[in-house]
């Protein structure tokens, strides 16, 4: 996969359990994957601005 298409990865599983009673339950070892869409990826970089994602191609750039 391009890189220029990922971005960004978090790991969780050691702060966010889903097993808490068992720490190193394989329950706790999972990624997840998140597709997004051109416009929704624009909005999520708008950096905290409010905007319509349906025109999230009218950003100005930074």
């Amino acid at each position: 996969m391009d890189d220029a298409k990922i971005m960004r990865v978090v790991g969780l599983a050691s702060t966010v359990l889903y097993d808490k009673q068992q720490p190193t339950s394989p329950n706790n070892r999972r990624i997840s994957i998140i597709v997004m869409n051109k416009r929704t990826e624009e909005a999520i970089l708008a950096d905290g601005r409010q905007i319509d994602v349906e025109n999230a191609r009218d950003l100005d750039a930074k």
